[in-house]
């Protein structure tokens, strides 16, 4: 402590003053990133819940369409050729929009994949359908 007394009052002064303003910056700035990295934490974990809620109704929507798609098939196939497709594919179309679930096109296929009906207007009656490898997959697993 020699060193120190050998010091002028006002750098010491002077020296203290700073000690204690640096000191202060450094508490300020720990504590404002730490704010902010706990602010950040907050907003992520509300936007991966906000995702969850989302994928989870998704879910719940696409399970809707995917059981009208499946009575509907159950009640054109009991049907058999003297079912009014037009009608059923109207209704589910009707319930697909309550869902919110909007679809280009409903096709009707064999299980050899020929196109049988379709509600597009000019459907491409013939056409394997089976060229598409995701159909194809559905088509072996037999599911509507």
């Amino acid at each position: 402590m020699t060193w120190l007394s050998n010091i002028p009052l006002i750098k010491k002064i002077s020296l203290l003053a700073a000690l204690g303003l640096v000191a202060g910056i450094l508490i300020i700035s720990f504590l404002g990133i730490r704010a902010v990295n706990q602010t950040i934490e907050v907003m992520l974990q509300e936007r991966l819940n906000t995702a969850y809620l989302a994928a989870n109704h998704a879910d719940v929507i696409l399970e809707l369409a995917l059981s009208e798609l499946e009575n509907t098939a159950k009640v054109i196939e009991i049907d058999g050729a003297n079912a009014n497709f037009e009608s059923r594919i109207e209704a589910l179309q009707e319930t697909y929009k309550l869902l919110s679930v909007y679809i280009n096109g409903i096709f009707l296929v064999d299980m050899e994949g020929r196109i049988l009906w379709s509600n597009t207007g000019t459907p491409p009656l013939g056409k394997g359908i089976l060229l598409h490898p995701d159909i194809r997959q559905i088509m072996t697993a037999d599911r509507p």
